[in-house]
């Protein structure tokens, strides 16, 4: 009950397709997005993702994640709360012989649970939401309460690009990037461990 429509687009798997849940209760990002995610971070921000935590919350089909893995990075926790993206999710990970390097929680991103001592804190977050229902600020309210971010981690939000958000003293706003109806926010953790 699953169709293949997405690839990856850069590392070490590239060109690995990807399931993605039939229906439309997930909504994956654009291989133009999510080229354009990944070059801001490698050229804009300088970031290397090797050997990197990466988060992927509201994961959908995994593929920013995914992505990452290919990318360099050491581990990618997903978090998704629809059983049918999950399997997904699964179904992908058995794509890669490293399927050790990830974890899976069915969870609702906006309330997580706090973070097992099993798990690291993320260095990178990817948070791609439900558009128009205003979870970004929640989430990163959720994150630092569950001790998921590392100091210095890079957050990147995705969202409708009328959906409001609002950082608290932890967080600082890099910069924003609008790609026709979506605004692809770029975030720094600066709170405390």
């Amino acid at each position: 009950n699953e169709k293949l429509v997405m690839r990856i687009i850069g590392g070490k798997h590239k060109g690995q397709r990807l399931y993605t849940p039939k229906g439309n209760n997930t909504r994956p990002t654009s291989d133009q997005i999510r080229e354009s995610i990944f070059n801001i971070l490698a050229h804009g921000l300088g970031i290397d993702i090797k050997g990197m935590t990466v988060l992927d919350l509201f994961a959908g089909s995994g593929a920013l994640g995914f992505e990452a893995f290919s990318r360099g990075a050491k581990k990618v926790v997903f978090f998704e709360k629809a059983t049918s993206a999950i399997e997904s999710i699964k179904n992908n990970g058995k794509k890669f012989k490293e399927h050790n390097r990830f974890s899976i929680y069915q969870s609702d991103a906006s309330f997580l649970p706090a973070r097992s001592h099993g798990e690291n804190p993320g260095d990178l977050i990817f948070l791609d939401p439900p558009y128009r229902k205003d979870l970004i600020t929640p989430t990163l309210m959720t994150l630092r309460q569950g001790d998921w971010l590392k100091v210095g981690a890079v957050l990147v939000a995705e969202m409708a690009i009328k959906d409001h958000y609002g950082l608290n003293t932890d967080y600082t706003l890099t910069f924003e990037r609008i790609y026709g109806d979506t605004k692809v926010a770029f975030i720094s953790y600066n709170g405390v461990n």
